[in-house]
Formats: structure tokens, C-alpha cells, sequence
């Protein structure tokens, strides 16, 4: 068993603050460095030197590919960390609707009861990603996940004294994947893309718009709108990123569907 507060693992610095106000500051941050940029190249000396220019030119192409390469990576990250939570969110109702349904071999009284709590832990699942940044929250749905399957397992005699060894066995098997798969949801939401490397992305992002900056200093032209569409790209594409690392807010959520649909099968049943 894991400790109530395992949820409240995450520590990270970025993780606190919305996506969207961090998206905002990267880009006030591009936009000055491209300022600044400009700025030093009007003042430099490749302004009337072609060799200088091409330097600069090879730079600045170095730096845009590593932006690119940074930005794939991350974001492959991210699209893994989101994959992993529909498996994971699959798998999950896949345990739940075995157990569910394995409890129909149990004598009536018992299957009565376990049916009961695996209703009721069905309902406790689905605040899993519904509590947002709202600490007290989470570990509350923590706590009442464990005390429901501490509940669940104290049936355990009951269960080897009602049924044969070999149905027993599949009966505990199934509430046994049950608990260790919920547990996995708990580990993989904390397996956040490390924050070293959100730090890493917005410096190189700002870098390059101070050698993009300097190279239209060079040629004395801003190139404002596209400046302008290149920054809007960078910081949009970095959102979607942290929006996908945040599996309880955002726009981009594991769909839950299969759980609701199944909630409404068990209760259907229950009638």
C-alpha cells in the first residue's frame, strides 16, 4: 500500500503555475529578446560585412534546429505521458468490470456486498481527475480509494470460505489487479516531464529570438509579422505541451467515458 499523501508528490516549481500565464511571460520574453537582438545587430559590425553575415546567418539556423529538435522531444514526452494515462484509464475500468462481474460467483449475501462497495469505489475513481489544483481534494479521493479497498480485501475470507479454491483465486486475483492498477494511475501522474527541461525549452526559445533579432538588425528590417507568427507558434506549441503534462486541467483530458459507461452498466444491473 502506498502512503494517503503519495498524490501530493509533485513538487515542481512550473507545475502550480497555469500553463497560460507561462505561456504569456515565454513570450513577452521572446518578443524582448528579439528586441534586444535587433538592437545590437543594427550596431554590429556584419552590417557591412558579408562574411560576418553568413556567420551570424549559421547561428541563428543552429539555433531554430534546436529549438525544433527541443521542442520534439518534449512534446514526445508529453504525447507518451498522455498515452499511458488512456491506457492506464482502460485498464482500469477493465479490472473494475472483471471484478464486477467475477463477484457473481460469490453467494448471494456476499456478492450483495461487494457489489455495493464496487459501486461506490466506481464513484471515487471518477473524482480521480476531477479535483484540479485543489490540494485537500485529492487527497481526500487519495484516502477514500484506500479505505475502500482495505474494504474490499477484508472480504477475503469470506470469499475462499463461499466459493472453491480455484474460483476463490480468480475472485481475489481480480480484486488484487484492481488495487495495483489504481496504483499505477498514481505513479503515472506524477511522471512529469522534468522541469529542467521546461526551463531548457523557454531559454532556448528566448535565444533564438535574439539571434533571429539580430540577424533583421543586420538588414535593418524587423520583420514584424513574421516575428510576430514565429514567437505566436513557439509559445503555442509550448501550451499544448504543459497542457498535456496537466492531466487534471487544461483542455486536453483523458476521456473518462469508458468508466461513466460503465457505472451506468452497473447500475442498470443493480435494478
Amino acid at each position: 500500500m502506498m502512503p494517503d499523501d503519495f498524490i501530493l508528490l509533485t513538487k515542481m516549481f512550473l507545475f502550480w503555475i497555469g500553463e497560460w500565464y507561462i505561456a504569456l511571460v515565454v513570450l513577452i520574453l521572446m518578443f524582448a529578446g528579439f528586441e534586444a537582438g535587433f538592437r545590437m545587430g543594427i550596431k554590429s559590425l556584419a552590417v557591412n560585412d558579408e562574411k560576418r553575415r553568413n556567420v551570424v546567418t549559421n547561428f541563428q539556423v543552429g539555433l531554430i534546429s534546436l529549438l525544433g529538435l527541443m521542442i520534439a522531444f518534449t512534446f514526445a514526452m508529453a504525447v507518451a505521458r498522455f498515452d499511458d494515462g488512456r491506457t492506464l484509464m482502460a485498464e482500469e475500468t477493465d479490472a473494475l468490470e472483471t471484478a464486477y462481474f467475477r463477484c457473481d460467483l460469490l453467494p448471494d449475501s456476499t456478492r450483495m456486498k461487494l457489489h455495493n462497495v464496487l459501486r461506490e469505489y466506481i464513484d471515487i475513481r471518477l473524482l480521480f481527475y476531477q479535483p484540479r489544483l485543489d490540494e485537500s481534494k485529492v487527497l481526500n479521493v487519495n484516502r477514500q480509494t484506500r479505505k475502500i479497498q482495505n474494504r474490499l480485501w477484508s472480504y477475503a475470507p469470506e470469499i475462499t470460505k463461499g466459493l472453491p479454491d480455484y474460483l476463490a483465486a480468480g475472485v481475489l486475483e481480480s480484486l488484487n489487479h484492481l488495487i495495483n492498477v489504481s496504483n499505477k494511475r498514481y505513479i503515472a501522474m506524477e511522471n512529469h516531464v522534468p522541469e529542467l527541461i521546461f526551463f531548457l525549452l523557454f531559454l532556448i526559445s528566448v535565444l533564438t529570438n535574439v539571434a533571429v533579432g539580430y540577424s533583421c538588425g543586420i538588414a535593418a528590417d524587423r520583420h514584424i509579422f513574421f516575428t510576430i507568427i514565429f514567437s505566436f507558434c513557439v509559445c503555442t506549441i509550448l501550451l499544448v505541451i504543459m497542457d498535456l503534462d496537466r492531466p487534471r486541467r487544461g483542455l486536453i483530458r483523458v476521456s473518462q467515458e469508458s468508466l461513466i459507461e460503465l457505472k451506468k452498466d452497473v447500475e442498470k444491473k443493480k435494478e
